[in-house]
């Protein structure tokens, strides 16, 4: 899964502190495991007062962000980002675009306009010819070279 450049040099300073091997999680113990991560997460978000004021059966509060909550936001960031629904499909391993559509309600409107002024370029003939020229005068150049 691509990740930004933020989060590798965080990644990459986790693992200074927590060294291991290529086939080691990068997670080790309780967090390798989803339902501890989960618990860890719900601490966090109540420790940051992130709840609604509901409650659970026996009375503690219950936080209005979940683990899950992270994944979406990631799918919405890729919507709003013009990610392609069939990338953002192979990005978040679903099998179904189906499924997937539901993060283009978050991508702006201007894309749509945007597509539609590609469209238009590609069959009007009137796109974008810059990249073009600019790979042709590279092949000159290597051919000269």
């Amino acid at each position: 899964m691509p990740i930004p450049d933020p989060l590798a040099e965080l990644l990459a300073a986790h693992r200074v502190r927590l060294p291991g091997g290529p086939p080691d999680p990068v997670f080790p113990g309780p967090l390798s495991d989803y339902r501890a991560a989960r618990r860890l997460f719900r601490r966090a978000c109540l420790a940051a007062q992130l709840h609604d004021g509901g409650r659970n059966p026996t009375g503690v509060p219950k936080p209005n962000a979940t683990i899950h909550d992270l994944r979406h936001t990631y799918g919405v960031h890729c919507a709003q980002a013009g990610v392609p629904i069939v990338r953002l499909q192979k990005l978040l391993g679903q099998a179904s675009p189906h499924m997937t559509l539901r993060y283009m309600n978050h991508a702006p409107e201007s894309y749509f306009a945007e597509d539609a002024a590609r469209v238009a370029a590609t069959l009007t003939g009137k796109r974008d010819r810059e990249p073009e020229a600019q790979a042709a005068l590279a092949r000159d150049a290597l051919r000269r070279a």
